[in-house]
């Protein structure tokens, strides 16, 4: 494969280990999103599950069971939502982990590109200047054979 070539086969490789990293954060930021919603949701269930405020008393025993059977199913749910928000972290951290693992391997590859670039650019100033060096060379022979 010629230089160039296979400095834009590495242009592509960084192209790809890049949409690699967005896709890998958009992952993230969507996990994230979850665990947000279910803070939420816990919050709000411990607002519901919250004692009466001094206004709101129950009257009778059929209430008071039922509040009672309320309160319970309320926790039940939150503790369902707790066990999914701590899921749901340990998801996020192999999502965080998988995106770290996507930016270094994009910075190394980005890093093999910019120096097959330096290299392959050092090349072509060798080649221009033995170029140079030549015409110059010839031009002075001209020049000495003509005195």
């Amino acid at each position: 494969m010629s230089k160039p070539r296979s400095l834009q086969a590495l242009n592509v490789m960084v192209g790809v280990r890049q949409r690699e990293v967005e896709r890998a954060a958009d992952e993230l930021k969507t996990k994230h999103a979850l665990l947000q919603r279910y803070r939420n949701n816990i919050s709000l269930l411990e607002q519901l599950s919250a004692p009466p405020s001094t206004g709101q008393t129950v009257f009778n025993s059929s209430q008071a069971m039922n509040m009672s059977a309320y309160k319970g199913q309320l926790s039940q749910i939150k503790l369902s939502q707790q066990q999914d928000l701590a899921l749901s972290e340990a998801d996020a951290e192999l999502s965080r982990q998988s995106l770290l693992a996507a930016r270094l391997k994009r910075e190394a590859m980005a890093q093999v590109h910019a120096a097959a670039a330096r290299h392959l650019l050092r090349e072509q100033e060798r080649r221009e200047q033995k170029h140079t060096d030549e015409a110059a060379g010839q031009s002075w022979q001209r020049q000495a054979q003509r005195f």
